[in-house]
């Protein structure tokens, strides 16, 4: 017995080591935006299919040291010189870490987690089961950590509720308010923040009359991008040349915004329509045929290698195209090891494509 309580007593200071009382001097810990943060990210593995994930006390404790930590020493090393895991006081079988700092919004920090090849990795992974997010506000800086492990980090389930409402069971009740952020627009479109990954090229974009908004001050970047929009999107930027003759599918009419782009397309070997008598032009555009499109217009360039997605046969007509637009920085995977040639590409990825391929 005296062993035992031995051992718990030891437990219980090496915890109190390592997690200094919240709100600690100098920053601000924007919970709110923590659980924003696992929102978004839930709402991203349940498009794959993979189980949400669970803020753990102990984990979103952790993950606010390390966020406070990269003010003073940037990197997966801590200040003491030991690895970013050393934070976590217990035993664990997996564990993951994600970093960054200068984010303008949860959505921002999100996207630019979720946008990048590594990070997206972790959050993607099917073994994490929990997760720590630390936000913190340290000289008008905001520094940010996720932290995952499998479920032996699991110990207890916490809430937006008991942190975000500041009622008297809540453990950061006397941290300091959230700061308020206000959002800068890009392009006149309110739901293009300056923070996003998307935002230089819809900037560009706008300004060389590529893509216009969809009305009413926005410009939709998650709503999908259809086979019309592409054409169109992909002809502008070629400057949209004048095209004479008629169009071979019967679904593209002379008064459609992309009469012209159709015309040009097929001219140009761009595309072949979705059969010999239709393009289907409303139809969404996949993320394999949006990166074939491009290669085509690029004057379909020979690749030394395959992509190295699995998802990507090399008998696929897309094939080459991934290749040639991931070795050349065009357009990431959704993950390491996958492209989801057949998911539904927006409005955002594509112009974000076009914009990298151009510049």
């Amino acid at each position: 017995m005296r062993k035992r309580i031995l051992s718990l007593l030891l437990a219980a200071i090496l915890l109190l080591s390592v997690m200094p009382m919240a709100g600690a001097a100098g920053e601000t810990r924007l919970y709110d935006w923590s659980f924003d943060i696992l929102d978004r990210m839930n709402a991203l593995r349940a498009r794959y299919g993979i189980s949400p994930l669970t803020m753990d006390e102990t984990l979103l404790e952790c993950a606010m040291i390390r966020a406070n930590e990269l003010s003073s020493n940037y990197g997966h090393t801590r200040p003491n010189g030991r690895q970013w895991y050393t934070v976590y006081p217990g035993t664990y079988r997996s564990m993951g870490e994600n970093i960054g700092y200068g984010y303008t919004s949860a959505q921002n920090a999100h996207e630019m987690w979720a946008n990048s090849r590594d990070h997206r990795e972790n959050i993607l992974n099917p073994d994490y089961t929990c997760c720590g997010v630390g936000m913190v506000e340290i000289g008008g800086t905001v520094y940010g950590v996720e932290l995952f492990a499998d479920s032996s980090c699991l110990k207890k389930a916490v809430s937006a509720d008991q942190y975000v409402s500041g009622g008297a069971s809540s453990p950061v009740a006397s941290t300091p308010a959230p700061t308020t952020r206000q959002q800068t627009t890009v392009a006149g479109f309110r739901d293009v923040s300056s923070g996003s990954y998307y935002a230089d090229a819809v900037e560009w974009a706008v300004s060389r009359r590529i893509v216009s908004g969809t009305g009413s001050g926005t410009f939709s970047p998650n709503q999908s991008c259809t086979r019309g929009e592409i054409v169109t999107f992909l002809w502008r930027a070629a400057g949209s040349p004048r095209m004479y003759g008629s169009c071979p599918f019967t679904d593209v009419h002379s008064s459609d915004y992309f009469y012209q782009a159709c015309i040009w397309a097929v001219r140009n070997g761009v595309t072949y329509g979705t059969s010999r008598t239709t393009f289907s032009p409303y139809q969404s555009c996949t993320r394999g045929e949006a990166v074939t499109f491009l290669w085509r217009n690029a004057g379909q360039p020979r690749v030394t290698r395959s992509s190295g997605f699995w998802d990507v046969p090399s008998n696929q007509y897309y094939a080459t195209a991934v290749a040639w637009a991931h070795q050349n920085g065009i357009a990431e995977g959704t993950t390491f090891a996958t492209f989801s040639p057949n998911l539904t590409c927006t409005r955002a990825q594509i112009v974000e494509f076009i914009y990298r391929w151009k510049t």
